[in-house]
């Protein structure tokens, strides 16, 4: 064999020291591997712990604002709410209770209990609750791995379980017309007590005067000033005792009951009904598309009345829903002035610009008015009022545009990340007549 001069080999040394040097490669490299490894599972483990604090609150909450304060069982780690949903009637109890390692919910609705498990992974004693009057503070600890996560919040109970009772319709009923004073001249049951005011009318109804406007104020002591009742005969000096009229009928005035300046007519009143129709709740609901087409996806019926729980919407961003069968009367002969529409709601964490619209359609979702919108995004529950007494929406409404069949407000939730959670607790609309 021909050898070339000059021509060799690695030698020993040579192979020894090129070893040693890819094995410290190798161990540097090895030893990153196992880093990136070690942070990776880290952060799924602080992911998932995080996601069971999240989801066990949820639940936790939704229940504890519910619950009826006199009716609630607190204990360290068990936990019973009990309420009455009063616009089906039907009755709830829900127990949470740490069972092992897991948060569970027992609800009952009706007398039929359903279990579920709400958050995993609790540690010894991870589930606590105390009580103050009618706030009770919770405690979750969850350990994932080598993650430990714990949080705590407060939330407030219902005084009473008492029916939830929109705002009346505002009538002017209450204030007495004139037939009261008819009454009290046709019929002299009440005797004259602290104001006996005598008329010398030689009629015995109270016609073209001004009778005497509300005695019940603060002078209720006879004076010798005439009577309102300016006749051609002369008023006699007001004692204590009646002083018989021509047509003998005195006309006391009725303690404590006001009594109206008397015409011919009864007193003046706006038209009938024609005020507005009060804060209405809807009794129907469906998601429409958009987003994930899901809306609220969890309890909606709890939209329809004020402080009956609360429906949610879980990282919808672009979500719809609507709610329908309001119940809108409009009185006879009077017009659609405006609409409000009511909704208490917030979001369950913030990030990016949130918004929260409304809009209205008059023929059963096939035309919608331009939404209006808030986005203030507040942290917790907040009354906010889009439309006005006198803001129709765009639209030129008639009574029939109102109906069950026509009229429908839909909600759109347009997130700033996609990860908010939107809590609706009440949407109600309110009809202003003119």
């Amino acid at each position: 064999m021909n050898v070339r001069r000059g021509e060799r080999g690695f030698g020993l040394a040579e192979l020894l020291i090129s070893l040693a040097i890819t094995g410290s490669i190798l161990s540097v490299l090895g030893l990153t591997l196992v880093a990136v490894l070690k942070n990776s599972a880290t952060g799924r483990d602080q992911q998932s712990a995080t996601h069971q604090l999240r989801d066990g609150f949820f639940w936790v909450n939704q229940d504890t604002q519910s619950g009826v304060a006199s009716q609630a069982s607190i204990a360290a780690g068990d936990v019973t709410m009990q309420w009455t949903d009063y616009s089906t009637g039907a009755t709830y109890s829900s127990r949470l209770v740490q069972a092992g390692t897991d948060l569970q919910r027992t609800l009952t609705v009706n007398g039929v209990p359903t279990t579920r498990v709400i958050a995993r992974n609790l540690t010894p004693g991870g589930f606590t609750a105390s009580r103050v009057g009618s706030a009770v503070s919770y405690s979750i600890t969850v350990q994932n791995g080598a993650k430990t996560e714990t949080n705590s919040e407060t939330t407030a109970m219902r005084v009473a379980d008492v029916p939830i009772t929109p705002f009346p319709t505002v009538t002017f009923t209450s204030t007495p017309t004139a037939t009261y004073t008819s009454a009290a001249t046709s019929t002299p049951t009440n005797t004259p007590t602290n104001t006996p005011t005598p008329t010398n009318t030689p009629t015995n109804t109270p016609t073209s005067t001004s009778t005497p406007t509300n005695t019940s104020t603060s002078t209720p002591t006879p004076t010798n000033t005439p009577t309102p009742t300016p006749t051609n005969t002369p008023v006699p000096t007001a004692t204590n005792t009646s002083t018989p009229t021509s047509t003998n009928t005195p006309t006391p005035t009725p303690t404590n009951t006001p009594v109206p300046t008397a015409t011919n007519t009864p007193t003046p009143t706006p038209t009938p009904g024609c005020s507005d129709s009060g804060y209405l709740n809807p009794s129907a609901n469906a998601a429409d598309s958009g987003g994930k087409n899901d809306g609220f996806e969890i309890s909606p019926t709890n939209a329809y009345a004020d402080a009956g729980g609360f429906a949610a919407n879980v990282k919808g961003n672009g979500d719809r829903h609507r709610f329908y069968n309001y119940g809108v009367s409009v009185p006879g002969g009077c017009g659609i002035a405006g609409i409000v529409v009511r909704s208490d709601y917030w979001l369950f964490n913030s990030g990016g610009t949130n918004t929260y619209s409304v809009e209205l359609s008059w023929n059963g979702g096939a035309t919608w008015t331009a939404a209006k919108s808030d986005s203030s995004a507040p942290q917790s529950e907040t009354t906010v009022l889009l439309g006005s007494s006198a803001d129709k929406w765009g639209h030129a409404w008639v009574a029939s545009d109102l109906s069950n069949v026509n009229f429908r407000v839909r909600v759109t939730m347009s997130l700033g990340n996609g990860g908010q959670e939107v809590y609706l607790d009440w949407i109600a609309v309110r009809a202003y007549w003119n």
